[in-house]
């Protein structure tokens, strides 16, 4: 997965994995990523799929899904401690 840009090592990371043998949604999933904190802050969140694109549809069987997800966050280095 990529990475936080500019940034070697990440101060907090998340890493977590989703398997499945088979999902279905009976509606349209609304789905949606937010961040907030203090000031200073450079975060990114990535996530990769297998058998399951970016927006899945309703009443459509997905099969052997994976969904490998990670969150990297770091302070500005110009921020005092």
């Amino acid at each position: 997965m990529n990475r936080v840009p500019g940034l070697r090592r990440p101060d907090i990371g998340f890493t977590s994995t989703v398997r499945a043998g088979r999902m279905r949604w009976r509606d349209d999933p609304e789905t949606g990523v937010s961040f907030s904190g203090s000031p200073g802050y450079r975060s990114r969140s990535d996530s990769e799929r297998v058998n399951l694109p970016d927006r899945v549809r309703a009443d459509r069987t997905y099969e052997d899904v994976r969904v490998d997800y990670r969150l990297e966050a770091a302070l500005d280095e110009d921020q005092p401690d």
